[in-house]
C-alpha cells in the first residue's frame, strides 16, 4: 500500500469516527506550532508571577505550589490570556498543528475563536464550570480542540459523551421531569469517557457533546487550552464574525467569489 492510499484511508477513518462518535484524539501533525505556543505562555506566566523556572513540565505540573488565592489565580489567568493573545496568534499556531485533520473536516474555508482560552485548576479547586455542551452559543457547525499543556490523566484530564450518549443525556440535563437530575447523574457516571493525554495530543470534539471538566484530584495542575474552529460559511448563532470569530484560511476560489461580493456591495453603496 502507498503512501497516498494510506493517507486516503486514514481520512475516511477520520471522517467516520468523528461522524460516529463525535470526537477524535489525534496526535500534533507537527510539534513546532505548539511547542512555540507552551514557551510563549511559560514565559508570559513567569514574566507575570517574576519566576525564574526554567523547567515548562515542573512549573504547570506544580504551579499550585505558589499557593495563589483562587481571586488571584483568576487575575493571574485574565492577565495571562491578555499577554499571549498580543504576542502570538493562538488560533493559527494550534490550527497549524491539526492542519489536515480541520481541514478534512471542514474544508480549506476555516474561521477561528479569537480569543484563546487558557484552563488552569489547582489540585481540588473547586471553582470549575459545570457540565455543559458549546453548541448553543457557537452553532451545531462548530468543533472544540482542547490542548494540554501537560499529561492529563484521571481526574486532570477532562470528561466527554460521545454523540449517542450526549444526547440521551442532553435530554435528561434539560428535562423538568421530577429526578431528572438524578437520572442524569447516574447516567452519564456510566458513560462518562475520561480521556489520557499528553502534551502533543489534541482532543477535536464537536459543539454539542456534552463534556465536564472535574475536579482535579491527581496532586498536580491541569494547564489546557481550548479553542474553537468551524467553516466561514456554515450557520453562526449567538457568537459569529467579527465578535467571536474571524476568518483564518481561506479557498482560492471563495476569495475570489467574496471579492466579487465586495465589488458589488461597494456599488450598491455608491
Amino acid at each position: 500500500m502507498n503512501k497516498s492510499t494510506r493517507n486516503t484511508n486514514r481520512r475516511h477513518e477520520l471522517f467516520k469516527e468523528f461522524e460516529d462518535r463525535g470526537l477524535v484524539i489525534v496526535p500534533a501533525q507537527t510539534m513546532e506550532p505548539l511547542e512555540e505556543l507552551r514557551d510563549a505562555i511559560f514565559t508570559e506566566a513567569k514574566g507575570l508571577l517574576g519566576a525564574e523556572d526554567s523547567d515548562v513540565e515542573d512549573f504547570f505540573n506544580n504551579f499550585h505550589k505558589r499557593e495563589l488565592t483562587s481571586t488571584a489565580l483568576n487575575d493571574f489567568r485574565m492577565d495571562l490570556i491578555g499577554c499571549v493573545n498580543e504576542k502570538v496568534d493562538v488560533g493559527a499556531l494550534i490550527f497549524s498543528s491539526v492542519h489536515d485533520t480541520l481541514t478534512n473536516l471542514f474544508g480549506p474555508d476555516i474561521a477561528a475563536q479569537k480569543s484563546i482560552n487558557i484552563v488552569i485548576h489547582q489540585p481540588d479547586d473547586k471553582n470549575i464550570p459545570p457540565v455543559h455542551r458549546d453548541g448553543e452559543l457557537t452553532s451545531n457547525f462548530g468543533t472544540v480542540v482542547w490542548v494540554p499543556l501537560v499529561h492529563c490523566f484521571g481526574t486532570k484530564g477532562v470528561k466527554i459523551l460521545d454523540r449517542k450518549n450526549s444526547q440521551k443525556g442532553a435530554e435528561l440535563f434539560l428535562s423538568d421531569e421530577k429526578d431528572s437530575e438524578a437520572e442524569f447523574d447516574r447516567f452519564v457516571a456510566r458513560r462518562w469517557e475520561s480521556v489520557d493525554m499528553k502534551f502533543g495530543q489534541i482532543l477535536i470534539f464537536w459543539g454539542p457533546l456534552l463534556h465536564d471538566v472535574p475536579i482535579n484530584t491527581e496532586g498536580q495542575t491541569r494547564w489546557a487550552l481550548n479553542h474553537r474552529y468551524k467553516n466561514v460559511f456554515s450557520p453562526y448563532d449567538m457568537h459569529g464574525i467579527p465578535d467571536y470569530y474571524r476568518v483564518l484560511e481561506l479557498s482560492p476560489l471563495s476569495r475570489l467569489g467574496l471579492e466579487l461580493e465586495k465589488e458589488r456591495f461597494a456599488k450598491e453603496l455608491s
